[in-house]
């Protein structure tokens, strides 16, 4: 089944290997791992220390639906 798909994947790409498609693949998982860890570090961890720091700041559910209807009314 490995096969199969190396191979669909090479005919639909234009790969000329499996291993090229392996590779690409490789690069295309430590790049996404790589933002996710950056998301982490830059916005959630800091979002979640001033939390924690100040309960009270806390938005409920509804609120941020609400928060978020806005912001998107806003850049359209």
């Amino acid at each position: 089944m490995q096969n199969f798909f190396g191979r669909a994947i090479m005919a639909a790409a234009e790969y000329a290997t499996e291993s090229e498609v392996v590779r690409d693949s490789l690069k295309a998982l430590l790049t996404r791992d790589r933002a996710m860890k950056d998301w982490l570090r830059d916005q959630v961890i800091p979002a979640a220390a001033a939390l924690k720091a100040d309960p009270g700041r806390a938005r409920s559910a509804t609120q941020a639906r609400e928060h978020m209807a806005a912001r998107r009314q806003r850049n359209e």
